[in-house]
């Protein structure tokens, strides 16, 4: 079964590398998708080298559109569209702990 964390993000770059990897480390079949609203702190870049590294995380970079209800309707299709069986919101400020995801 393969599920995938749908994380929206403004300014979260002090947090995002830390969950995302705690999220990766909850088994090979869990990925995540980061909505991210062109933060200016570099929250896109950070995740843009993690894509590299692991092909488990997306990246959607939203230049124009804002917050965080679209960014879940964003997300959340996005990870239908890669054939996922379970869909998972997370904050990036760790409200959600990662090692409930199992």
């Amino acid at each position: 079964m393969r599920a995938m964390a749908m994380v929206p993000t403004y300014n979260e770059a002090l947090n995002i590398e830390s969950l995302l990897r705690e999220i990766l480390q909850q088994g090979p079949d869990i990925g995540a998708v980061v909505v991210d609203d062109n933060s200016p702190d570099g929250t896109a870049g950070i995740v843009e080298r993690l894509r590299q590294e692991d092909a488990r995380v997306h990246l959607i970079l939203r230049q124009k559109e804002r917050g965080r209800g679209t960014a879940g309707i964003v997300g959340f299709q996005y990870a239908v569209s890669q054939g996922v069986d379970f869909g998972i919101e997370m904050d990036a400020d760790f409200f959600h702990q990662p090692s409930y995801i199992s």
